[in-house]
């Protein structure tokens, strides 16, 4: 019932938007006298299981909030009324501190970050608030473990980082006893490790294939179900999105990944012409015919906003009535494009390190 309540609130404030744009003409509009019906068809199923509108609130990089800014912070969630929430770990040494003489990583899971990160899932955890969790990048791209002699080799297509993600999540789900936690998401944006690391798309695509099979073996063979039933989702790319979707979808990949998934911070005139809508319906095209069943499993955003303003991750345009429409017309257009959910970045600007000065005023 109270997803229902969501979905019609999204309908009402659709016609709500309709109707303020026809007030607006020089002309007085007038009600037809005959019959005014509204039919709607039900038998065209856009979406399967709809999820709704959420946003990403990851741990801070910097901060232990005092408890009365984690208090304003679950006041606003909790105004927000997410329906889903992307959150992502620093990486791997949020939780674990080095390696033994076995290669076997030490865990640390009263750290500072996982402190954070529990804050967070708390919150999703009271409020039926579903959880994409995952890690930006592996031990070996940075962070202080990327310089001892086991990090360095702890790649993603390393075994040892998917049991890391294996541990953490059991301790998640079993010691902690969150049940929010749903999708997992291996690597933040792989498109990106050329850039960052130099080699081919292809040696990215192949170290990316064989650790989202690794997991998903371990996750299979996992003694608990909680973890068995977690949906591994991809590509996560917010660039090259139809050739990652492709490769994502391959006979390799298709039943391991089992929510399709990609990044889009689209311009203005791409969301006032139209064209969001007519991009998200030909990426998740694709993505069915390479496996029909995309069609039950559905079409997400993990990442999705208006082209940012600066600096760094920043929006600033948030706070103006214009922002607001757009990024609700945006909505309203992944929703008729078959969206299962998307996720707005993000929840709270002084998340990752910006410049001094954001993060400073942000957090405030």
């Amino acid at each position: 019932m109270k997803n229902i309540g969501k979905k019609i609130c999204v309908a009402v404030l659709s016609l709500s938007m309709i109707a303020s744009n026809m007030t607006n003409s020089f002309y007085k509009i007038y009600a037809a006298e005959n019959d005014s019906t509204i039919y709607v068809d039900t038998d065209q199923i856009i979406t399967k299981d709809f999820e709704g509108f959420g946003v990403q609130w990851d741990p801070s990089d910097l901060f232990d909030y005092t408890d009365e800014q984690w208090d304003s912070f679950y006041e606003k969630a909790g105004f927000l009324k997410p329906n889903v929430m992307r959150v992502m770990l620093h990486d791997g040494d949020s939780y674990v501190t080095g390696f033994d003489e076995n290669s076997n990583p030490i865990y640390d899971w009263d750290s500072v970050m996982m402190k954070r990160v529990c804050k967070i899932l708390d919150f999703a955890e009271k409020n039926n608030v579903s959880i994409m969790l995952g890690e930006w990048r592996s031990i070996s791209e940075r962070g202080l473990l990327s310089y001892t002699d086991v990090g360095k080799t702890v790649k993603w297509d390393n075994p040892i980082w998917q049991q890391m993600i294996m541990d953490c999540l059991k301790y998640l789900i079993v010691e902690k006893g969150y049940t929010c936690i749903k999708y997992y998401n291996m690597v933040n944006e792989p498109n990106y490790y050329v850039r960052d690391n130099g080699g081919t798309d292809q040696t990215s695509y192949d170290m990316w294939k064989k650790g989202i099979t690794q997991l998903r073996q371990m996750m299979d063979e996992s003694e608990v179900k909680a973890i068995r039933d977690i949906k591994i989702v991809g590509p996560d790319v917010y660039d090259k999105q139809e050739a990652w979707i492709k490769q994502a979808k391959s006979d390799d990949l298709k039943d391991k990944i089992e929510l399709t998934e990609i990044h889009r911070y689209a311009p203005k005139n791409e969301v006032e012409s139209g064209l969001i809508e007519e991009k998200l319906k030909n990426w998740k095209a694709i993505a069915e015919e390479l496996d029909p069943n995309v069609k039950e499993e559905g079409f997400a955003i993990g990442e999705m906003g208006l082209s940012g303003t600066g600096p760094g991750d920043c929006q600033l345009n948030a706070r103006y009535y214009d922002y607001g429409v757009d990024i609700f017309d945006y909505a309203l257009q992944a929703t008729r494009a078959g969206l299962k959910f998307g996720s707005v970045w993000g929840f709270e600007d002084s998340m990752h390190v910006q410049h001094n000065d954001i993060v400073s005023t942000f957090k405030d």
